[in-house]
């Protein structure tokens, strides 16, 4: 099940895709969407598959009850 972890003071969030506790070495960051407004990176492994998605400002993103 995926994790958010929020950082309230640089209003950022990074979703978890996998358990943390699953040793994944990092392969590569990739911008999805890059607007004015909000700012979407995801992580993948040196597999090529999805760990994590960066989310800022995450008050863009989610709502407060996601928080």
């Amino acid at each position: 099940m995926p994790q958010i972890v929020v950082d309230e003071a640089a209003d950022a969030a990074y979703v978890y895709i996998s358990s943390q506790d699953e040793k994944r070495e990092f392969g590569r960051t990739e911008p999805f969407l890059d607007e004015s407004n909000g700012m979407v990176n995801l992580d993948f492994d040196v597999n090529g598959h999805l760990i994590g998605i960066e989310l800022i400002p995450a008050s863009h993103f989610l709502r407060p009850t996601d928080r």
